[in-house]
């Protein structure tokens, strides 16, 4: 029996966040990440093809080692339901057997060997390995000597776990806190503050993190670097929970805290500061999803991420500066405000420069008034607006479009409606178009939304033409520092104060 699932099914060890973005998308990291890449024979790739997850292969125990398991994979990749650029992914826990008696160890063994056999290999140092279906893909010829452990090797699995908390996440069995408490008294003082970073004693008094810190380190020294279940140091646990205090009390010289600032040895592969990150993405991430508008990362959480770098000889700027960079989640250090992307930027100006020249071309067809005329751009104006427009107040919107091109092609200018009708005034005469009630908010509407339809956010397609052209001047984007705002549209729109809904304006009632 060969079990499979399309990744519609919720797999186990939450496959989507540990492999991909909230776009849908590998993330960075795991193709590019020195560390977090693995052994590097996966790439862009898995962004093309379906990913089937295969959750059980079962074999009678009459006919195991027989090759039947092997074959029954071959038969899958060679079937019609996979295609060449699809995916087979495994985890390596395997599924418990009722008919075997041996060791999980044992069963481990087996079933990364079997995998192995298959050609899965795994994917960075996540618990998951991937099978492709291209007979020479780079990962068919990695040696299995070359792959990397995966990060849950990490797990002190001698350390029992609370059977309430895995029951009821969040819920704490009373003799496990205490238990916790004793073997890693720094992580759970940390972890039980609610505000004031204060902890209360055993006697009920109320101490500072940064007190409770010293009193243990004058205990037992080797208490600030122990690594708990999950291999977190007390620097991890302190980041993890966004507590400022304590993090610069661990960061003391005499404490000497700073090695575990490298430290990845854990479950998530992670330092504290990417510890930190994850915990930021994921909150932002429950926004996001619940349909609330993300305002950015708060201030606190954000000195954090900045002592741990500057701790780290990383020269970042003054704490005002990271803030400003850093709160719209730039990952490239090139954002200007930290929102606008130099992709985004580039990608803007393109899409306005090809619609411009669109547009110049279009309105030879033009005679008069132009409202039965189905010109390039002339429905993502209201149709208010749009019923009155004559050949002038169209060459105003023109003028206007070759407005968001000039704004996105100066360094460290952002598009505003209003700085865009400041360039667009220089560019051709839009009196006419501004006496009509043309703003600069529809220019900028319908270079986004081509924007986004040609990206890998979008279906390719977009109602105004082709865009070759764009194509060829975007070709040496490469060049340009990736970073995750480059397909932030909505976080683009919000900014410049437009609609989140892109399109044609008559076609949402506005």
């Amino acid at each position: 029996m060969l079990d499979v699932s399309g990744l519609d099914m919720p797999p186990r060890f939450e496959f989507w966040s540990k492999l991909f973005d909230k776009h849908g998308f590998v993330k960075r990291e795991l193709v590019r990440h020195e560390h977090h890449k693995g052994s590097g024979c996966w790439g862009w790739e898995l962004n093309q093809g379906m990913l089937v997850y295969v959750d059980v292969v079962w074999v009678d125990p009459p006919y195991r080692r027989q090759g039947v398991g092997s074959l029954m994979l071959r038969r899958l990749l060679e079937s019609k339901h996979i295609e060449p650029f699809d995916f087979l992914v495994a985890c390596e826990t395997p599924t418990q057997d009722p008919h075997s008696h041996d060791h999980s160890s044992e069963i481990r063994r087996r079933h990364m060997g079997f995998l192995h056999r298959n050609h899965f290999r795994r994917l960075g140092r996540t618990p998951f390995l991937l099978c492709s279906a291209i007979s020479n893909h780079p990962s068919r010829k990695r040696l299995v000597l070359n792959e990397p452990l995966s990060n849950l090797e990490y797990e002190d699995k001698s350390d029992p776990v609370d059977p309430l908390e895995l029951l009821f996440p969040g819920m704490r069995d009373p003799d496990a806190v205490s238990r916790n408490a004793a073997k890693y008294p720094i992580h759970e003082a940390i972890g039980r503050i609610l505000d004031r970073d204060v902890v209360y004693t055993p006697l009920g008094e109320e101490i500072s993190i940064s007190t409770f810190i010293q009193q243990q380190f004058v205990r037992d020294p080797s208490s600030l670097h122990v690594r708990n279940r999950k291999g977190y140091t007390p620097l991890h646990a302190a980041a993890a929970h966004k507590n400022l205090t304590a993090v610069q009390a661990l960061l003391q010289p005499q404490y000497k805290c700073q090695a575990d600032l490298s430290r990845r040895d854990n479950v998530e592969g992670a330092t504290p500061l990417e510890i930190l990150m994850l915990v930021l993405q994921k909150e932002r991430e429950v926004t996001e999803s619940s349909g609330k508008s993300w305002w950015g990362y708060p201030e606190r959480p954000l000195k954090v991420a900045w002592t741990l770098k500057r701790a780290d000889g990383l020269d970042i700027g003054t704490l005002s500066q990271f803030v400003v960079k850093s709160r719209w989640g730039c990952t490239c250090g090139h954002c200007t405000s930290g929102w606008f992307s130099p992709l985004m930027r580039r990608s803007m100006a393109c899409f306005a420069s090809s619609l411009s020249s669109k547009m110049q071309a279009s309105k030879s067809t033009m005679r008069g008034h132009v409202a039965q005329v189905d010109l390039v751009g002339l429905k993502y104006l209201p149709l208010r607006i749009r019923n009155a427009t004559t050949l002038a107040g169209y060459e105003g919107f023109l003028a206007v479009v070759r407005g968001v091109e000039a704004v996105c092609r100066t360094a460290d200018q952002i598009p505003t409606p209003l700085v865009v009708l400041q360039a667009s005034a220089g560019l051709g005469d839009i009196s006419e178009y501004v006496d009509l009630g043309g703003r600069a908010e529809y220019a900028l509407d319908i270079v986004l939304h081509a924007a986004q339809s040609l990206s890998p956010l979008g279906d390719g397609t977009f109602g105004e033409g082709t865009f070759e052209d764009v194509t060829e001047d975007l070709e040496d984007v490469l060049c340009l520092p990736p970073c995750e705002n480059d397909l932030e549209f909505v976080l683009v729109r919000r900014h410049l104060r437009l609609c989140d809904i892109a399109g044609p304006h008559h076609e949402h009632g506005m």
